[in-house]
């Protein structure tokens, strides 16, 4: 994988690199937020060392000094002087005690770190005063050679009677607990959720088997990635041939790359088919045709998928007559044909269910039938069942030019889809290319097509197929406020003029588009009363 791969991968799993760093950041502030603070509260002794030497020229004893101010940290976190501390000052716990002096000076300090700042203090006062008696208390004899001599301390810094340990910096009152510091366990928290974070999305992308990106599509099937298909809301998938944004432009670069693809065989006749059901193949079917029909070309779609069959809901049309009835000799072809509200394109519907569907697709009558359908139009698009479902796609695969697999972006897995692969192989049949269907384009591409609606060339309509009805269309999304999604809906709705426009009322029209217009909306963008002037403005005298 390359640092772009790892980037896509990070950005698609970004909530749970998110989710997990902010648990981390809140569990450490909540930590930090019960956890007690601590004060810490300092006082500094002067320890002055023995000197030799005569007035004109003194020497330290260097070794001496050292020992003495060992020796003076070990008294101050000594038991007798800790026991003390807490008698005195009445504690349950002892606080932090920690003594230190600095090399080359005369400066002992003691460290008390406790949770309120008066006992920090006041241990550290009384650590110093404690040690400063204990120095000081004068032994009742002392040994010199065989002699004792009474009155005297057997510490040479005593012998003069003055106290030569005395507080040189005295403890002060803390004003703010020192420790935790929240700020960096928060960063700490928030630094360590983020590590986890990408290593918890590294895991769940490697357990993934889901194909989320053209590019996985491709290394999993092998195959070309002929067009990706953006998203769109249910209400929209069957787009009208006037609009010109993603949605439309995608299929339009599918029909490109589809007769691309074998340059020296058109395809004529053409399976769309998917792993596993609901990937949105019918809808493929549908708006490739549209995309053909839009360059005047001659295009039926035949509703393949005999046992779960969708054309006819996608297209408005009636599944009393269709292929089945067809293939069994019930129905002439010309009379099973229907055409469609889209511009340009007929349809034969699946027909009646039958079990025996496999057995239909693989007969001589479909060859002929496809043969005779090759004939009489330019483009055969066949709605196939799902591949890993029935067998019925592998079988009709076999009659047809070419073989088209629609994968759902986030949805289908690797597995299935390399396994629909394999069926194909089965039968010695290589798909033309993949379709990543529901797949997020460019944030570019989105931003040029989906931002400005309606904007720039229309693309004109084709011209309808010769058994289907001519309707006069006026450019409804000329009316400011409709654009080309509502207007592509409208004309749904068989409202396709502007007098049919003119003649509605809000509520009406607003039922009729549905999709979140409401009459509200239609009445304060005065859609209506547009529509009424420019029916004015035609009839009007020259």
């Amino acid at each position: 994988m390359q640092i772009l791969d790892y980037i896509k991968v990070f950005w698609r799993r970004k909530w749970i690199i998110i989710f997990t760093m902010l648990a981390a950041a809140a569990a450490a502030f909540v930590g930090t937020s019960k956890l007690q603070p601590i004060y810490v509260s300092y006082v500094t002794l002067r320890v002055y060392t023995y000197t030799t030497g005569t007035a004109d020229f003194l020497s330290h004893d260097i070794m001496y000094a050292e020992r003495l101010m060992q020796t003076y940290i070990e008294m101050v976190t000594s038991y007798p002087i800790l026991d003390a501390m807490m008698e005195t000052l009445e504690l349950e716990d002892l606080p932090t005690i920690e003594a230190t002096y600095t090399l080359n000076t005369e400066f002992l300090t003691i460290k008390v770190e406790a949770p309120e700042p008066e006992v920090a203090a006041d241990a550290a006062a009384l650590l110093a005063e404690l040690l400063i008696k204990e120095i000081e208390v004068p032994r009742e004899t002392v040994q010199i050679g065989v002699l004792e001599v009474p009155g005297l301390s057997s510490d040479p810094l005593q012998r003069d009677g003055k106290s030569r340990v005395e507080v040189f910096e005295p403890a002060r009152m803390p004003e703010s607990g020192g420790a935790p510091n929240k700020s960096m366990f928060l960063a700490m928290g928030t630094i360590i959720g983020l590590v986890g974070g990408v290593m918890l999305a590294a895991v769940i992308e490697n357990l993934d088997t889901k194909l989320y990106s053209t590019d996985q599509i491709e290394r999993a099937t092998g195959l070309p990635a002929l067009g990706a298909i953006p998203a769109a809301r249910k209400a929209r998938q069957v787009r009208a041939a006037s609009e010109v944004f993603a949605y439309a432009e995608a299929f339009r670069r599918l029909r490109t790359n589809l007769f691309a693809a074998q340059p020296g065989s058109p395809v004529r006749t053409l399976v769309v088919t998917s792993a596993e059901p609901e990937e949105g193949k019918s809808t493929v079917v549908v708006n490739l045709g549209l995309s053909i029909a839009q360059t005047g070309s001659r295009v039926i779609l035949v509703d393949a998928d005999m046992r779960r069959p969708v054309l006819h809901t996608l297209l408005d049309l009636s599944n009393e007559v269709g292929l089945s009835n067809v293939l069994a000799d019930e129905t002439p072809l010309d009379e099973a044909v229907q055409a469609s509200w889209l511009p340009g394109m007929t349809a034969l519907t699946s027909g009646p269910l039958d079990p025996d569907a496999a057995e239909w697709l693989g007969s001589s009558k479909l060859a002929a039938l496809l043969d005779r359908l090759a004939q009489q139009y330019d483009a055969v698009l066949l709605d196939a069942s799902s591949l890993l479902a029935v067998t019925d796609a592998a079988v009709l695969a076999q009659r047809v030019d070419a073989v088209l697999l629609v994968v759902q972006c986030a949805r289908t897995r690797r597995p299935a889809v390399q396994a629909a692969i394999q069926e194909l192989a089965q039968v010695n049949v290589e798909p033309l290319g993949v379709v990543a269907n529901r797949a997020k384009l460019p944030g570019r591409y989105r931003q040029r097509y989906y931002q400005k609606k309606g904007a720039g060339l229309r693309e004109r309509s084709a011209p309808v197929a010769a058994d289907a009805t001519e309707s006069v269309r006026d450019p409804l999304a000329e009316i400011e406020g409709i654009g080309a999604d509502c207007e592509a809906l409208l004309y749904t709705a068989g409202i396709s003029t502007f007098a049919q426009l003119a003649a509605q009322t809000p509520e009406e029209l607003a039922q009729k588009i549905g999709d979140g217009v409401t009459g509200e909306q239609i009445s304060q963008e005065r859609w209506i009363e547009q529509a009424q002037t420019r029916v004015q403005d035609h009839e009007a005298p020259a």
